[in-house]
């Protein structure tokens, strides 16, 4: 859907009163939703959803289903035509820029010298500095780099939180989370940073979150689109794509429509992606032609044990994986099933919520070029996405807490099935790699006898050994 970007801009011009966006500098152009109503509406065949988009009213949520309730956003002047178009709806929100105004003013307001970090969303000014106090805090468990920098030049930061003390003798596998590759997500960034803070909190006092990190590394980048989300805090509360600037002087390409699996299939359905760069769901000019997506990709590329993956969005409640693109299932379709069910039980034992696990294509919609089907297809990794909680872009601050514990040991749970699948066995010479360097040394090893190539293990180093590295090899494990 397009949105309309010139007539919002005007309204930042108005003579109402404006409260800006917590950021905002002066003259910044504050993109107001002065007299916006959100409206749900349960669409009853496609020939609402046609006209819910020729009349330019957004869709504010993740999924359009039929005979199922959805939000949408209507501007002042739509209004009276969807009045005018006999589709049934209720308004919920009456004026979205008095909603924006109280978030702004809470923002701004002195915080209590008590309160906790995690009780109010934070800037990306505040997300990194917590990232350092954290590092500062555990030297020996966190690591901090740079992936890259975004279309302005901002540096993607990340955290690899690892207890190196904990020699296997092998390779561990690496779990990455991602956040706000959807800028307005806000929820998203704290539930990443949350999932930092209880790692670098309890290593060493906590005996399961101790022994989750005995057998695997974590990589969190919190703030994956730093421009998209700054433009959030500064400018428009709902914007969703980095801010490339696109051909015809439209801004954005989505970022999860941009990596290069599937990308940019046409005919997949209403939220698959577009090749109009108004669009919100815009996917570039070609498959990783974002700075971000490409830094998000060469970090995995450079560290092959990453072999786990959540790239983590809000809202709805769902736990997802492969396919984004297809209807069909894959070839890990149970594994992938047994993992999401464990999710789900795990949240639900916290607060009573129910995240429903599936498949993208059946769950939610139909997506192309998404990071869940690039990391699975191409490299291999256990790859799955959160939809969290909320019933908005912009939930209350009290549902971050909530959140972040109901979804902090579905994510340990994930990291341990991924543990369990990626154990770096046939990695003989413990480069992280599966390769013919491997096989040649364990044939060496094989033909000294040494006990390390008794993988039967019968006690006898033979060809039975032989085989069953070759099986492990070739399932990469």
């Amino acid at each position: 859907m397009h949105r309309p970007i010139a007539a919002l801009f005007a309204l930042a011009s108005s003579t109402l009163p404006v409260l800006a966006q917590p950021d905002a500098r002066p003259g910044d152009p504050v993109v107001r939703y002065d007299n916006h109503r959100i409206v749900t509406i349960t669409p009853r065949n496609p020939r609402d959803l046609l006209t819910l988009d020729a009349l330019g009213i957004e869709h504010m949520g993740c999924e359009i289903r039929r005979d199922q309730p959805a939000d949408f956003r209507v501007p002042p002047d739509r209004f009276d035509a969807l009045v005018a178009s006999d589709i049934p709806f209720t308004v919920t929100v009456q004026n979205l820029q008095a909603v924006i105004d109280a978030e702004s003013a809470r923002l701004l307001a002195p915080r209590p010298r008590t309160a906790s970090w995690f009780d109010d969303y934070k800037n990306l000014a505040a997300v990194e500095a917590y990232m350092a106090e954290l590092a500062a805090l555990r030297p020996d468990l966190v690591t901090l780099f740079d992936i890259g920098h975004s279309i302005e030049g901002r540096p993607i930061r990340a955290m690899r939180i690892a207890n190196d003390a904990a020699d296997l003798g092998r390779c561990k596998p690496a779990m990455l989370l991602n956040a706000t590759q959807h800028a307005r997500e806000w929820i998203t960034v704290m539930n990443a940073m949350y999932v930092a803070d209880q790692l670098v909190r309890l290593e060493g006092s906590d005996a399961y979150v101790t022994n989750l990190l005995a057998g695997a590394d974590f990589i969190i980048v919190p703030v994956a689109n730093p421009d998209g989300y700054v433009h959030t805090w500064t400018t428009e509360r709902f914007w969703r794509k980095n801010r490339r600037p696109n051909a015809g002087g439209s801004f954005g390409v989505d970022n999860n429509r941009n990596w290069g699996h599937m990308w940019g299939v046409p005919g997949l359905g209403w939220a698959a992606g577009s090749d109009d760069p108004e669009s919100s769901i815009y996917w570039g000019t070609g498959p990783f032609s974002e700075p971000e997506t490409q830094a998000l990709r060469d970090l995995v590329l450079a560290r092959p044990e990453i072999k786990g993956h959540n790239d983590i969005h809000s809202y709805g409640q769902l736990i997802l994986w492969s396919w984004g693109w297809s209807p069909l299932p894959t070839a890990h379709q149970a594994q992938l099933a047994a993992t999401g069910e464990a999710m789900r039980l795990a949240i639900r034992a916290v607060h009573g919520r129910n995240y429903q696990p599936g498949p993208i294509y059946s769950t939610i919609y139909a997506v192309s070029g998404s990071s869940v089907d690039w990391f699975y297809q191409e490299q291999k990794v256990l790859s799955m996405s959160y939809e969290l909680r909320g019933g908005s872009f912009n939930p209350p601050p009290n549902d971050i807490l909530p959140c972040a514990r109901e979804t902090f040991p579905a994510t340990c749970i994930q990291a341990e099935a991924m543990i369990a699948r990626h154990q770096f066995l046939s990695d003989w010479n413990r480069d992280c790699i599966h390769d013919i360097l491997d096989i040649l040394d364990f044939i060496a090893d094989l033909d000294a006898q040494d006990p390390r190539a008794d993988l039967s293990p019968d006690g006898i180093v033979d060809i039975l050994d032989f085989l069953t590295f070759i099986e492990l090899f070739a399932d990469e494990r």
